[in-house]
């Protein structure tokens, strides 16, 4: 892959504003000057740090390593096998991505938008949540629970209403004077096979897996402002016992959702005692203030 040497841009994501010569059109433009990170793609090389230095995070068939980490006195490498290594130094100034060869850049730009810079920012220190969101009247509405429980599909569903969805799968949240208020991702949702038919009404690309569903067009520079956490609610399956369509919201105790917010938060670096104790302690916050909600959903055969 030849280095590119188109004018570098700005974008504007989780908070934090981009300058990069790689197009990632999933975010929306920001004007001006300031610059929170760098991002660079080099030329399509094979890794050297070897993956026997890393920690796997994810594993596929045969427990082979999918997405790997490491830390060393420069910062912190992400590697997605096969598709590129993610290096993040000087306290995440600067990112440069070192493709495999023959990835697409489309691909690279969609990747570092919608997995690696939200992990990175975790590491960093950021409060963020496995969590999809959409924009609701007067401020965000998130939704979280276990793979498969609907996250994805809800977002999807309520963005084809008319909310704008703010997240999918990562939700970046900072408290300015003890509120909770989120910052928006890329503007799309990933879908399986059967959600993609149900929201799109035609079947999915050809490939297999996860396939991208955009809900605002070509993303605008509003699309990045932050707004106040309205609610949280935590997705469950299961027989209601009554409840238009069989569905039932109910608030939750301050402490179970406290446990939610905690199992549900990004954490990098599990050996940062710093970052799980401010993580329960901005959990803490949210539970108290009574924003998390159960919404049983029923089961569908």
């Amino acid at each position: 892959m030849r280095r590119n040497l188109r004018r570098p841009s700005r974008y504007a994501a989780y908070g934090v504003v981009l300058l990069s010569r790689l197009p990632l059109p999933l975010l929306p433009a920001r004007p001006g000057s300031r610059t929170d990170i760098h991002f660079e793609v080099l030329p399509a090389g094979v890794a050297a740090d070897p993956d026997s230095d890393l920690e796997v995070l994810v594993s596929g068939r045969r427990r082979k390593p999918l997405v790997s980490w490491g830390k060393d006195g420069r910062g912190v490498l992400l590697r997605y096998a096969g598709l590129a290594d993610f290096r993040a130094t000087a306290g995440l100034r600067r990112v440069s991505c070192l493709p495999a060869p023959g990835v697409r850049r489309g691909d690279l730009a969609a990747l570092f938008a919608d997995a690696v810079l939200p992990l990175l920012l975790a590491w960093r220190g950021e409060f963020v949540l496995h969590a999809s969101a959409v924009r609701a009247p007067g401020g965000a509405v998130a939704f979280l629970g276990p793979g498969g429980s609907g996250k994805s599909t809800l977002a999807a569903a309520l963005g084809r209403a008319g909310l704008p969805v703010l997240a999918d799968d990562a939700l970046l949240l900072r408290f300015p004077r003890g509120r909770p208020v989120a910052y928006p991702g890329p503007p799309a949702v990933r879908l399986d096979g059967r959600s993609f038919r149900m929201i799109r009404g035609r079947r999915p690309p050809p490939g297999g897996g996860k396939s991208r569903v955009p809900l605002r067009g070509r993303a605008r520079p509003g699309d990045a402002e932050a707004v106040p956490l309205l609610r949280i609610y935590l997705l469950r399956r299961g027989a209601t016992g009554g409840g238009k369509g069989g569905e039932r919201l109910r608030l939750v105790s301050w402490r179970k959702a406290l446990m939610a917010l905690v199992d549900s938060q990004f954490l990098l670096d599990r050996g940062r005692p710093s970052a799980i104790r401010s993580g329960f302690l901005w959990s803490e916050l949210i539970a108290r203030k009574g924003l998390v909600y159960e919404a049983r959903l029923p089961v569908k055969d």
